[in-house]
């Protein structure tokens, strides 16, 4: 009976962190302890004054592998090193995909060609389709599995690199040789069109507009517009963007010796820009979802601010023997964190975690040697590269 007196405990840690204290709890635990959630997590804009909803917090730790589980209370006991409906944990499903060593199998699903030190890179999702860059090449391919169809070549651009690919405008975007900012359409048509040149750092799209930073100003401008959006004289270095509809989420790096990041916000008018954190761990990912901004630090620790009361807490810590955050994905209920041992990118030794969106510690999911780079999700998988592959794992 160990899972259920686990769940009942979670449960009761719950209670404690909604009713007993106002902004939840504010430190890592042992176990999947929820850290709270004082609200916002309605998906109103910020500030709207929407009902507050609790964080709900769901077991995410336990021994892998163990063998008297008692998953969902039936008459026979689980083994969760290879129950395809409780692999690793109690309720976690494979999707009948196979389950070993408590861990989902991973599914080499779009084959690519191996290329000397240019592995690929994955970028967008969306209905149903993947969208990669190798080696000058931008590819397409289904995320159920297949082949990878060509949508745009460096060549084209008189250009040898192409980074990942996202999406914006309904079209493809790019960045090629890390000084051209290039649309281009997702139906395999067209010319592509030079969008901003630069040195082109850090990126955002809230779907609508695109903002790419000066990898060397510290400036931000939007494309279309060759004015910047955000400069600020004591600014070294803009280190990540997100946006969404209420405005741009600068993590940006002070040009005072011994400062840490600060976190800005420039509304969506253009009229105001205010500081919302400061002496930051510089971040590696930067993500908005349901409310809050979750961000990756160098030091291997996630974090979460809300965006309606600014209030941050800890979510979860990565194991130090591979801190480099390269992706991080929130849904409904969890965070997944690909993180490596090697901070500059290469086929490298990673591993990949969940955490409890509540707060708590994080489960393996898996540990490998592959290409550590973006992690993309949709409803059931997660998706990432091999040095020849597009990877899936059921969630």
């Amino acid at each position: 009976m160990r899972v259920g007196s686990r769940h009942a405990f979670v449960v009761s840690i719950a209670i404690a962190c909604l009713v007993g204290a106002p902004h939840g709890c504010s430190a890592f635990t042992s176990d999947a302890v929820p850290s709270g959630d004082a609200g916002g997590d309605s998906g109103g804009a910020a500030g709207d004054g929407g009902g507050v909803v609790a964080c709900i917090p769901h077991a995410i730790t336990e021994d892998a592998g163990a063998p008297d589980a008692t998953c969902g209370g039936g008459p026979g006991v689980v083994d969760l090193s290879s129950s395809s409906g409780h692999c690793g944990v109690c309720d976690h499903s494979c999707l009948d995909e196979g389950c070993e060593t408590g861990q989902c199998r991973v599914a080499e699903i779009v084959p690519l060609g191996f290329v000397t030190n240019n592995p690929p890179g994955i970028g967008a999702l969306r209905n149903g389709t993947l969208y990669l860059a190798q080696a000058g090449t931008i590819y397409q391919a289904p995320s159920a599995g297949g082949a990878a169809a060509v949508l745009l070549q460096a060549s084209t651009l008189a250009a040898t690199s192409l980074g990942p690919p996202f999406i914006a405008r309904q079209r493809g975007w790019t960045v090629a040789d890390q000084t051209k900012l290039v649309s281009f359409s997702l139906l395999d048509g067209g010319q592509p069109q030079l969008e901003a040149t630069g040195n082109i750092g850090a990126l955002a799209t809230d779907g609508d507009a695109v903002y790419w930073a000066g990898a060397v100003d510290g400036q931000v401008r939007a494309a279309g517009n060759d004015l910047p959006i955000f400069a600020d004289a004591n600014v070294q270095r803009v280190l990540a963007l997100a946006a969404d509809h209420d405005g741009l989420y600068l993590m940006v790096q002070p040009k005072a010796a011994g400062t840490g990041a600060k976190l800005l916000f420039r509304d969506a008018s253009g009229q105001a820009v205010r500081e919302l954190l400061s002496d930051l761990s510089p971040p590696t990912q930067l993500v908005i979802e349901d409310g809050h901004l979750y961000w990756a630090d160098t030091g291997g620790a996630v974090w979460r601010m809300d965006k309606a009361t600014l209030e941050k807490e800890p979510v979860t810590q990565v194991p130090p023997t591979r801190p480099f955050v390269k992706g991080l994905v929130v849904d409904a209920q969890s965070v997944f964190v690909m993180s490596t041992d090697d901070g500059n990118g290469g086929t490298v030794q990673a591993s990949l975690h969940v955490a409890s969106k509540c707060g708590g510690s994080p489960r393996l999911l898996r540990s490998d040697s592959f290409w550590g780079g973006a992690l993309l999700a949709d409803t059931h998988h997660l998706y990432w590269t091999h040095p020849m592959a597009v990877a899936r794992m059921p969630k």
